[in-house]
């Protein structure tokens, strides 16, 4: 939590992402996830920020059983809210009935090289890429592997066998460890 102060938040090779005030916070998704933190963030200039550990923020859960559910609840309808488009269809969703479909999706981590979705099987649901890449690919007649597409994140991907309730059209793999969220 910024007390006092600006911290710039920056990914290697994507440069600066976001520049954070007072008031805003950082590292919820490493917290909620359980992940490695995805950026770097640093002061500019005289900069006074208040820390969590995972260690004390499981050791107030344990005494407030619900300040885990809560915590989770706003940064995953915060996070989901800034990476899902403003023009999908979930933007004709009011706030109560966009909060109801956030609270079931589940923040997950997989490292590199792990597939998430494969091509022919039962699609698992709907996944929003909250940080790392995937690779999207198909295998061709000839069972050569054909590329699709690489998504990153705020992009998702599983709507197809979601929404028309039929196997997987392609294999989804992690590049590099990947942070997102899963609908089931």
């Amino acid at each position: 939590l910024v007390l006092d102060g600006v911290a710039r938040v920056e990914r290697k090779g994507a440069g600066v992402l976001a520049r954070l005030g007072v008031g805003q916070t950082f590292g919820e998704i490493a917290l909620l996830a359980r992940t490695p933190r995805t950026a770097s963030v640093l002061a500019e200039g005289t900069t006074t920020v208040l820390g969590v550990t995972r260690k004390a923020m499981a050791a107030v859960a344990q005494r407030f059983p619900p300040l885990e559910r809560i915590v989770q609840a706003v940064y995953r309808d915060r996070l989901l809210a800034q990476l899902i488009p403003s023009g999908s269809s979930f933007s004709s969703l009011d706030p109560s009935q966009r909060h109801a479909l956030f609270s079931r999706f589940v923040p997950c981590a997989v490292p590199a090289a792990t597939p998430v979705l494969r091509e022919g099987q039962e699609g698992p649901g709907f996944f929003v890429i909250v940080s790392g890449r995937v690779a999207v690919w198909r295998k061709t007649l000839n069972l050569q592997r054909e590329d699709v597409a690489t998504l990153g994140p705020g992009e998702y991907f599983g709507e197809i066998s979601l929404l028309y309730e039929m196997p997987c059209v392609a294999t989804v793999e992690a590049l590099e460890p990947l942070t997102y969220f899963a609908l089931r």
